[in-house]
């Protein structure tokens, strides 16, 4: 290249170039330099001779531009570098002055300018309660009224809940419900608390998502996901359903749906769609081997169709909530665990785009237990200081793990030895430095539901270590999720968490205790745990707890001072049987044989089951059978006769008070407990065939009262036109009625001296303060109680006798023993009834077991609350110029609900320097 251009150069023409005016330099690119080479080959203007008579004066050219404003741009330069220096010196002197000023809030420090308010005050801003609900549910806020306040959506369940329970029961206790009366979603005015809309469902619903409008009324609507495959999506402007889960290919009638996660919109429809887990397997016992297995389903949340479903990908059961994250190359990820109570299982992660197309075996294990699930939703917040959200887990098998949300690595892990969690961690700022901390709470003892006692703790996020002297203990214990109130300043955030305790056993060592042999787990979950333990009875408190403050905290809740709430309003459910009946003699065939399986003297005609003797959905004839009968039973009974019962009364009754005045009628079966510990047993029952017996009003078991008596026909016609009288028959003697468990009278209705037992599980939600002028902050909350369930407990001292006299069982060999004849099981029974007898811890009803009559249903009773938090600083000296910590608005709140503000567990990331 060089030679060819030294080819091109004439150096003779070198010397002329300067006679050549600027056209020619122009046109011509130089004489030493060929016009074809610049790639030039015509003049782009005709070419101007250059004049060269000097008798004209030489005009002085005009300085460039560029000459003219270098300076200035120069100058511009170096006064904004001088500007931009001075702006970060002053800058970083802002920083490290408020570094200083806040480098420590505890008041024991001197010269601090930012004081803890560590003095918390509550008042109750509305208080509500809801006869025959309960619930178990997330509590969302949405604003469905448009008046500017945000509403409260909750799911519930109802005392009517079983497997699979009569219609009839719906018609007798919630005729508004039609058919299905299981559970729903419940909207309550954020203002009042009144109840904007109801949607009943078949079976109790739990997790809650309220993030989307999905009909474009700009309302945004709810999804409800809950037990035996409930999953819908409901107007959250009037409470109708938008949609139902019904996809039969997918769908596992048993399998329960848990909370639903937003994605992006894959079908095209306009509306995002959904990605949800299906799974729990209720029908077996604990450590069976064969389970159900999870589904992960991506569903259109315009229409409620399944796009895609796959199998997790260890085929085991799931109970899991699923999240979605965004790595930093802007891939998304899908978070899901696997495993149960008694079966192990892993936490996986998969690119989302993997499932869209199927690929489940694309899906990566991020950690694995051989022994038990991967059950409960994570926080995910930035621990690490890297930007990228980190996970932390409260495993159910004793132990709190962080991972990176980068590389999925551990970074600690908090063991508790023999425990279990089905709590998610509250997640804030508890010490004086910039890592979030984590609230957490594991229960001890053999595994759900028996366990000897609860801890609470907290532990630091740099290193997963306890902060607290020793872990807050009690014997009972809660499965809620605990909730954290962010305060300004560094560790002034105000922890909230419950306590279920029996009063009089602060100082109890000894906590061991079992339940009878063959006790189901639907029982044992219901048990008076304190009464059965050390005749105590129960109590449940809310605490705040800051670093400021001594344990336990300040009692934000005590159910101690709420029993003339919660139990207030007490319904005669025997009262609302009898009217119906009295108003439909068509059921009282029917009638009169569940008041025959009520009474164990009588034969049991009525098919009572618990979910364990029935084998899964693909091979279950029993089942089918069941479905079928009833199907056959509702066609005879249904739209026979219309009904009604009094509606809602002004004063916030829900029935008229001659139902109040009506003696109560005991325990009965009660649904199970936490969605995230799915008990292994539930009621079934099939409604019995009718039979001939006498059809007329039943005054036998009538529990009469002057306020009743007028209901009470003395004689009238049955539902087939035949005028009868109204006799006792041999059979309906008065001992055998003194034997039904109702019918005896008794001095007020419902529970005696509150003898229901309560049981936390709801988490509830901040929002924001409704209050004028207030610097605090809202707290939302739901408890319940129900009758607790007749269940035998076996002490330390219970277990010695029995074993020391099984070592003896050789005896019932003997001709010439008592025991002679008896089976081991038998022998058994024996004398655990005579170690019980000599304990003084027998239970003559242990062995009443009663029924599901429709039309004797106990209930228990829903109780919300809208308390308003506000704290306080210690009275200071204003020359002092010290500033009292403040709540900060609900906005700035990091952890406001379960699984976080939107459902899909991120906390709000607070900076914090």
């Amino acid at each position: 290249m060089m030679s060819s251009y030294k080819e091109h150069l004439d150096l003779k023409g070198l010397d002329d170039e300067d006679d050549l005016s600027d056209d020619e330099v122009f046109t011509q690119g130089g004489k030493s330099i060929p016009l074809e080479e610049n790639g030039v080959n015509k003049p782009l203007m005709a070419p101007r001779l250059r004049n060269k008579d000097t008798l004209h004066t030489k005009v002085r050219k005009v300085p460039s531009l560029r000459v003219i404003w270098a300076p200035i741009f120069y100058f511009l330069v170096t006064l904004s570098s001088i500007i931009s220096l001075i702006c970060l010196v002053v800058f970083l002197i802002n920083i490290f002055m408020k570094n200083i000023s806040s480098h420590d809030h505890n008041n024991h420090i001197k010269g601090t300018k930012l004081l803890p308010c560590a003095k918390v005050t509550t008042r109750d801003v509305w208080v509500k309660t809801f006869p025959m609900l309960t619930t178990e549910t997330a509590i969302r806020l949405n604003d469905v009224n448009s008046d500017g306040v945000e509403d409260i959506i909750l799911g519930f369940g109802t005392g009517a809940d079983a497997f699979y329970y009569p219609k009839v029961v719906c018609h007798v206790y919630f005729p508004k419900s039609k058919d299905e009366c299981g559970g729903g979603i419940l909207a309550l005015d954020g203002k009042t608390g009144n109840e904007i809309w109801r949607h009943y469902s078949a079976h109790e619903i739990f997790a809650i998502n309220c993030n989307v409008d999905l009909n474009g009324d700009d309302i945004k609507d709810c999804l409800g996901g809950g037990r035996m495959a409930g999953f819908n999506a409901i107007n959250g402007k009037d409470g109708t359903l938008l949609w139902e889960f019904d996809d039969q290919n997918a769908k596992i009638d048993a399998s329960n749906v848990y909370t639903p996660q937003y994605i992006t919109d894959v079908d095209f429809d306009g509306i995002p769609d959904l990605v949800v887990i299906h799974g729990g397997d209720p029908l077996k016992e604990p450590g069976s081997e064969t389970r159900l297995v999870g589904r992960l389903l991506v569903v259109s949340g315009k229409t409620g169709r399944v796009l895609k479903w796959v199998q997790v990908p260890d085929e085991r059961e799931s109970y899991y909530s699923p999240q979605v994250m965004i790595h930093p190359d802007g891939s998304k990820l899908l978070l899901f665990g696997t495993g149960g109570e008694t079966h192990g299982g892993s936490l996986w992660v998969m690119k989302l785009k993997h499932l869209l197309t199927g690929e489940i075996n694309m899906a990566e294990k991020i950690y694995t237990d051989n022994f038990k699930g991967i059950m409960t939703p994570p926080v995910l917040v930035d621990i690490t200081g890297d930007g990228i959200r980190d996970i932390v887990m409260a495993m159910f098998n004793s132990s709190v793990i962080a991972f990176d949300g980068l590389t999925f690595s551990k970074l600690w892990e908090y063991h508790q030895p023999s425990s279990e969690s089905y709590s998610t961690p509250g997640v804030g700022y508890f010490n004086n430095d910039t890592v979030p901390d984590f609230i957490i709470n594991y229960q001890t003892g053999p595994g759900f539901p028996i366990y000897y006692y609860t801890q609470t703790t907290i532990l630091d996020g740099r290193n997963g270590k306890p902060l607290l002297p020793k872990p807050i203990k009690m014997v009972v214990g809660t499965q809620t999720s605990p909730l954290v109130i962010n305060v300004s300043g560094k560790g002034n955030d105000i922890f909230l968490y419950w306590v279920s305790d029996c009063h009089g056993v602060q100082n109890k060592s000894d906590l061991e205790f079992d339940f009878l042999k063959g006790t189901s787990v639907h029982d044992q979950s219901r048990a008076d745990f304190c009464k059965l333990r050390f005749k105590e009875k129960l109590y449940t408190r809310m605490y705040a707890l800051s670093s400021h403050m001594s344990v336990p905290g300040t009692i934000v809740y005590d159910s101690d001072s709420r029993k003339s709430t919660e139990y207030s309003n007490p319904i005669n459910y025997t009262a609302l049987g009898l009217e119906f009946l009295y108003r439909h003699p068509g059921y009282q065939e029917d009638y009169q044989l569940y008041l025959e399986n009520e009474n164990p003297d009588y034969e049991n005609r009525i098919l009572q089951q618990d979910f364990n003797d029935l084998t899964n959905r693909y091979d279950d004839v029993q089942l089918e059978k069941l479905l079928s009968n009833e199907k056959a039973l509702e066609r005879k009974y249904s739209d026979q006769n219309e009904y009604s019962i009094p509606e809602y009364q002004s004063d916030g009754r829900l029935y008229p008070q001659y139902y109040m005045q009506q003696p109560n009628t005991g325990s009965e079966r009660y649904y199970p407990l936490d969605y995230r510990q799915v008990p292994e047993r539930y009621a079934i029952v099939k409604k019995p065939r009718p039979r001939k017996i006498n059809s007329g009003w039943p005054v036998q078991y009538l529990p009469i009262s002057q306020d009743m008596s007028n209901l009470v026909p003395r004689s009238g016609y049955t539902n087939r036109g035949k005028r009868t009288r109204m006799k006792r028959s041999k059979k309906y003697s008065s001992q055998s009625v003194r034997k039904v468990p109702f019918v005896r009278n008794r001095r007020h209705v419902g529970p005696h001296d509150g003898g229901g037992i309560q049981r936390v599980i709801s988490t509830g939600t901040l929002a924001p303060s409704i209050s004028k002028g207030s610097n605090g902050i809202d707290l939302i909350y739901a408890t319940f109680w129900f009758y607790p369930s007749e269940t035998q407990g076996l002490l330390p001292e219970d277990k010695e006798c029995i074993q020391s006299r099984m070592k003896l069982e050789k005896e019932r060999f003997d001709p010439s023993n008592a025991y002679y004849g008896m089976d081991h099981d038998a022998y058994e029974d024996m004398v655990t009834e005579e170690c019980l007898k000599k304990s003084g811890h027998f239970k003559n009803d242990r062995n009443l077991k009663k029924g599901y009559n429709p039309f004797n249903r106990q209930m228990g009773q829903m109780t919300v609350y809208r308390t308003h938090i506000s704290c306080a600083c210690p009275v200071v000296d204003k020359a002092s110029k010290h500033k009292c910590a403040k709540i900060l608005p609900f906005e700035e709140q990091m952890w406001t609900s379960y699984m976080g503000f939107y459902g899909n567990c991120v906390a709000k990331q607070r900076h914090i320097l």
